[in-house]
């Protein structure tokens, strides 16, 4: 099964491609802990690709908005994966900051139900919790968490943030919100 982590953003949305065999789910519930990943599993979800979407600026909402729905477009058509999961919106963001977050994961899920695909959301606390076992980890105790499972050296935390998205559909479904 491959899954698509989305981590939304007006400027910068992280995206990360996951693959997993279905067959070995037991093996990954039984490794899946109160905190998520174990490094010394035998299997863990194969890192496809990942990368960020990037909108500058001084363009017009309009026009970065849009650049984010085709740009997640042609991930979701290239790839195709079976599933788009992506982080919730959080309260305490400003109210301009949340707007803006609207309109780009309205394309997302607007993506999702023309390619008939579900699409799941999962909040920041439970993301959190389920890849590193504590729900108000920092950003960078995320990071270092996908880095350590992935032997990666990543900076972007919106690239481990997408992956962690993935990492929790995978590890914890039941967790997630069907929209």
């Amino acid at each position: 099964m491959l899954v698509l982590g989305i981590d939304p953003s007006l400027s910068s949305t992280g995206w990360a491609l996951l693959k997993f065999d279905k067959k070995k789910k037991e093996q990954l519930k039984a490794v899946a802990k109160p905190t998520l990943l174990d490094i010394n599993n035998e299997y863990k979800p194969k890192l496809v690709n990942y990368g960020v979407i990037t909108t500058f600026n001084k363009d017009r909402l309009c026009n970065r908005v849009f650049q984010q729905r085709e740009e997640m477009k042609k991930i979701v058509l290239n790839y195709d994966p079976e599933i788009l999961v992506s982080e919730d919106q959080y309260g305490h963001l400003n109210i301009k900051t949340l707007k803006n977050l609207s309109h780009v994961r309205g394309q997302h899920m607007a993506i999702a139900a023309q390619m008939k695909k579900p699409f799941v959301l999962y909040t920041p606390s439970e993301i959190k919790k389920i890849t590193t076992g504590k729900g108000n980890a920092k950003k960078k105790q995320v990071i270092d968490s996908i880095n350590k499972y992935y032997n990666l050296e990543l900076d972007n935390d919106n690239i481990a943030d997408a992956i962690a998205v993935a990492l929790s559909y995978i590890f914890k479904p039941d967790k997630g919100t069907y929209i």
